[in-house]
């Protein structure tokens, strides 16, 4: 699937009334980048990119009114856990997921060897009567882990004829599933019109 060229590229503008009192959507000032091997730590071109990457869907998301309005925050920001894996190291203990069978947080294995990365929403705002409902959800933290077999392949590293490597636009995509593009939100939300993902 292939990106969008810069021409097709939509940048859609919040309204000023709402976008002028909000910071950036993600915390990007305490954004840091875990790594499970200690002599691989994210090096700083693709922390940029990281971050361009997170740019990107700036400009073009916003918290909705009616959810900085229920708490009472025009600050508030998406806070992000990253992790950059090696497979031939343990998984970070931080790194669960919570299992709906047995109502308990389980360590996450490693990353399949074909899966650049994964990320998903980890909390969110708000609850409607008690439900989370599709529409009216928020995401307010997320996670991301990184494959490192990526970095030592050279898919990361290969670019675009824009210059833009494909790390860049492997965080871009993850973000998408943060932001709800996942099965989190259109199977776990009520109301959600979708029942297949």
């Amino acid at each position: 699937e292939s990106e969008p060229t810069a021409q097709e590229d939509i940048t859609v503008p919040a309204p000023q009334s709402i976008k002028a009192s909000l910071k950036h959507l993600f915390d990007v000032d305490n954004l840091v980048i875990h790594s499970n091997n200690p002599d691989f730590p994210l090096p700083d071109n693709y922390r940029d990119d990281f971050i361009n990457a997170l740019n990107y869907w700036d400009s073009a998301v916003w918290y909705p009114e009616y959810i900085t309005s229920m708490i009472n925050r025009r600050d508030q920001q998406i806070t992000l856990n990253v992790y950059l894996e090696d497979p031939l190291f343990p998984v970070d203990s931080n790194v669960q997921r919570w299992n709906s069978d047995t109502q308990s947080w389980e360590q996450e294995d490693h990353l399949p060897e074909q899966t650049m990365a994964r990320a998903g929403a980890t909390s969110g705002c708000c609850n409607v009567d008690g439900q989370l409902v599709w529409g009216k959800f928020f995401p307010t933290s997320g996670r991301v882990r990184i494959n490192k077999r990526y970095f030592d392949n050279g898919d990361f590293t290969k670019t675009d004829h824009q210059n833009q490597t494909e790390f860049y636009h492997t965080i871009r995509h993850e973000i998408c599933h943060i932001l709800g593009i996942s099965s989190t939100f259109f199977l776990d939300l009520d109301g959600s019109p979708i029942s297949q993902y």
